[in-house]
């Protein structure tokens, strides 16, 4: 769902897929690896081979981005003690 949500740039399927994953305890490193970025991998194939624009991969971006940062804000407020560098969570 998560990498459906990247490849039809849809922030609202982006925003429950997220809610989704942490009401199922879903490992946010798998949702990340198998979602998001498997989805814009295959919206950077579809760019090779001709068949969408540059906007197109920025759509997805945006949407991709919307999911990495709810689940900063959901990280962080599960757990006081993981601080953010970029996209890189430290526990303290």
């Amino acid at each position: 769902m998560a990498k459906h949500a990247v490849i039809t740039f849809d922030d609202t399927e982006v925003k429950h897929v997220v809610n989704k994953a942490f009401e199922l305890r879903i490992d946010p490193v798998d949702l990340i690896e198998k979602g998001f970025v498997e989805g814009m991998k295959e919206m950077g194939d579809r760019f090779e081979d001709g068949k969408i624009s540059i906007l197109q991969i920025f759509a997805a971006s945006k949407t991709m981005r919307i999911g990495i940062n709810m689940l900063k804000l959901k990280l962080s407020a599960d757990n006081h003690d993981l601080c953010f560098f970029g996209n890189i969570a430290v526990s303290a």
